[in-house]
């Protein structure tokens, strides 16, 4: 399982958990986190990243950055 914290400036917006399939192919996005922030223009805009940790190495998250959606990609496989 990948927990995901999704940290706005100054304020933590969510942990998310997101349970990923074994059969789950490498390079495929496995899943999608929406956050959203009150805040208006350009502070309102959402990124996201893993950290180092357990599954740091595992997954890669990129921001759509029409519609802020973090979608998580997996890297690779763990055996």
């Amino acid at each position: 399982m990948l927990v995901v914290v999704v940290v706005v400036v100054l304020h933590v917006a969510g942990i998310f958990h997101l349970r990923v399939p074994e059969s789950s192919h490498v390079g495929s996005a496995v899943g999608k986190i929406v956050a959203h922030d009150l805040d208006h223009g350009k502070n309102a805009q959402v990124e996201y990243s893993i950290i180092p940790g357990d599954g740091g190495t595992m997954f890669d998250i990129v921001t759509n950055e029409l519609n802020q959606e973090g979608i998580v990609i997996l890297k690779k496989v763990c055996v």
